[in-house]
């Protein structure tokens, strides 16, 4: 009978070594093929939203949802969204209006907020409210759980004095649909990293500046989904490294953070894609 033999220390020494050097391979691209996937389903939500929202305006005599859930803004009665709350409707916000609670319990809010909004009707589930790459919600310091948010020239100005605000320097807040220009480049939806605790507001950007103001969520390989106001989606490779390093560092997103960087095609396609009417600055389209 043969004699079997156990491994020597060098061996396995071999084997553990080359078990690490797959391991080092493989961990990549797995990462990737899963934030393929969140992708894909995040891509889906955002196509559920953007129908929803067009969906709005023809059952409200053209008019937009409003686009802003932060409490006593212009719009609030008619947000998409409301703000985080409990079962008697009481705003859920403490200290810079920021949740005054975390894990479950901030959840179960935040989401009652989604269900006293007015696309609800339309969507009746949370889930596609949030994108399965975001992972804000698993962090205690955070717990937001909507990934996306509507910009703030789709009827999400604070108030009308705010709609010419020169920090934004919009100049143009789209109220109906028809004032809308070009519908098929004009952004409506993105993934909105807001690190409050929830994606307190709309998302803002300079249309005529150097640099980004809010960030967006990088939770598909560098990439991110956006939706557009005649009522397709699409999923966007970033172009240039600085919007990349910029969007992975959302947590200091002041605007000293993000320094000048035209030109920039990323900043430059979200600029283009922001003001719906063409009557702003500079707009001529």
């Amino acid at each position: 009978m043969t004699k079997r033999h156990a491994f020597t220390l060098i061996e396995l020494l071999v084997v553990i070594s080359i078990i690490a050097v797959l391991m080092a391979v493989l961990m990549p691209a797995l990462r990737y093929a899963k934030q393929q996937a969140t992708g894909a389903v995040c891509l889906g939500h955002e196509r559920s939203l953007i129908l929803a929202w067009h969906t709005y305006p023809q059952d409200n005599e053209d008019k937009l949802v409003g686009g802003n859930p932060y409490p006593n803004s212009q719009n609030y009665d008619i947000a998409w969204v409301q703000a985080p709350q409990n079962e008697a409707r009481e705003v859920m916000l403490g200290a810079g209006s920021q949740p005054t609670e975390s894990g479950d319990l901030a959840y179960k809010y935040e989401v009652m907020g989604l269900e006293r909004g007015r696309l609800w009707p339309y969507l009746k589930t949370a889930k596609v409210y949030h994108c399965p790459g975001d992972q804000r919600k698993i962090q205690a310091e955070n717990s937001a759980f909507r990934s996306y948010s509507i910009l703030w020239t789709m009827h999400g100005a604070y108030s009308r004095q705010h709609e010419s605000d020169p920090v934004y320097d919009t100049g143009e807040v789209a109220h109906t649909y028809t004032e809308i220009r070009r519908p098929a480049t004009k952004l409506v939806f993105v993934e909105d990293q807001d690190d409050r605790g929830w994606n307190m507001g709309s998302w803002v950007m300079n249309p005529l500046g150097e640099r980004w103001t809010d960030s967006l969520g990088l939770w598909h390989a560098d990439s991110g989904t956006l939706a557009f106001a005649d009522g397709h989606a699409q999923r966007r490779k970033w172009r240039d490294k600085r919007t990349i390093e910029y969007f992975k560092d959302p947590y200091d997103s002041s605007f000293a953070h993000s320094t000048p960087e035209n030109p920039n095609p990323d900043l430059k396609f979200v600029q283009e894609a922001y003001l719906p009417t063409g009557k702003g600055p500079g707009q001529h389209r």
